[in-house]
């Protein structure tokens, strides 16, 4: 959806590198998911289960019906962005790496293979937390599905560690869009208590 609001707005160039929802037979997952969760046990991850197809692609065919309906000229990349020469992928001037980085086990090799592929600037969404009176770096980790019960979900960042990783892994700078939300009834006085945050994190300029 970014990708063809990004069009829309006048981007020249523009491109989705997915392999991994579109490897997923979704309506199969979900059936296995709600399955799983009846019978009291953690659903497998979708690329460890029945509904997983990485030949075929099924869940692609939305893609490719959007971009047919709105005769958009978006690219596809079906690779997978951690295995796959980023020569193929290409340098692209702004990054949008949005909802991934807490499925990654290896979160900092995930951001600079982004950062390798990044020109001016990247957008970062992701989940977040924050425990109280912790202002320091940390991650939380979640090693079996504990996070929404979701198998491929592993780190969650604060936001300072958010901001530590992205200049770790070779952006020279970064602007924090959404941070920690204000306190209210329903938080935690002692936590985790997470959120979404985004960062804005810029490449320096060539001279």
């Amino acid at each position: 959806g970014y990708a063809f609001l990004a069009e829309q707005s006048g981007c020249s160039r523009v491109a989705v590198l997915d392999h991994y929802i579109w490897s997923l037979d979704s309506e199969e997952y979900s059936r296995i998911y709600n399955d799983s969760i009846k019978a009291g046990t953690t659903p497998p991850a979708p690329h460890e289960s029945a509904a997983w197809n990485s030949d075929t692609m099924p869940t692609r065919q939305r893609f490719d019906t959007a971009r047919q309906a709105l005769k958009s000229q978006v690219k596809a990349i079906p690779l997978d962005f951690m295995d796959c020469n980023l020569a193929e992928v290409g340098a692209w001037d702004i990054t949008l790496y949005l909802g991934v980085l807490y499925h990654m086990p290896d979160p900092i090799g995930a951001l600079r293979r982004v950062a390798a592929i990044t020109k001016e600037q990247c957008i970062i969404e992701t989940e977040a937390m924050f425990i109280p009176g912790h202002p320091e770096a940390l991650w939380r980790f979640f090693p079996g599905g504990e996070l929404n019960n979701d198998a491929t979900n592993w780190w969650v960042p604060n936001i300072r560690a958010l901001v530590g990783i992205a200049t770790a892994a070779g952006f020279s700078s970064v602007e924090v869009l959404r941070g920690e939300p204000a306190k209210d009834e329903h938080m935690s006085d002692t936590g985790p208590c997470h959120y979404r945050a985004i960062v804005r994190a810029l490449k320096a300029r060539e001279r």
